[in-house]
């Protein structure tokens, strides 16, 4: 499925149905907000330059780690009793290493961590298109003898759409063609 997707047109080939990998088509499917800010990431987040990257890590005792793989974050977060911005922000790197993209070591991913600054509503951000910039970007990095880092449900989700989309049609043209006896 990886093969098949084109960063630089943002087409999965799909055989003779070729899917156009688009912010309305993200948005459709997963339902994330498609707000007017770009999210812009940074190669390595750390609490010394980035107030939020502080915060986050405020939630950990001295000495405890703060790097998970998403296995690890998921029973970390189970285990967590509170709300306010610490949980929105566990549930954005959750789902962002999830949907998005995990590190090359296999741990959650940050990077994008930087741009939720105070003050600025989740919902104003692009999530739509920063999926598609993860799916692009780790479909060039990628190697096929190696993991997919990238967003994999996005790709089986849009072709599983576009089966979906071709079957309600045939069947809404197969009625059509029966009521009015075209075959």
């Amino acid at each position: 499925m990886v093969k098949n997707y084109d960063p630089k047109t943002r087409v999965l080939n799909c055989g003779s149905h070729p899917i156009h990998i688009i912010e309305e088509l993200v948005h459709d499917i997963f339902g994330v907000p498609r707000g007017k800010i770009e999210i812009k990431e940074v190669e390595r987040a750390r609490a010394d330059f980035h107030e939020v990257v502080a915060k986050w890590k405020s939630q950990f005792k001295d000495g405890e780690s703060s790097r998970f793989t998403p296995v690890q974050f998921k029973t970390y977060m189970k285990g967590q009793h509170t709300s306010g911005r610490i949980f929105v922000l566990n549930f954005l790197l959750f789902y962002n290493t999830l949907l998005g993209e995990i590190t090359t070591n296999l741990m959650i991913n940050m990077r994008f961590l930087p741009a939720l600054s105070r003050g600025i509503e989740i919902m104003s951000f692009n999530w739509c298109e920063y999926m598609i910039r993860c799916l692009d970007r780790t479909v060039e990095a990628w190697l096929p003898n190696g993991p997919f880092l990238g967003p994999m449900p996005l790709l089986v989700v849009c072709s599983e759409y576009l089966h979906d989309f071709q079957l309600v049609f045939k069947l809404q043209n197969q009625s059509c063609c029966e009521k009015n006896n075209l075959f």
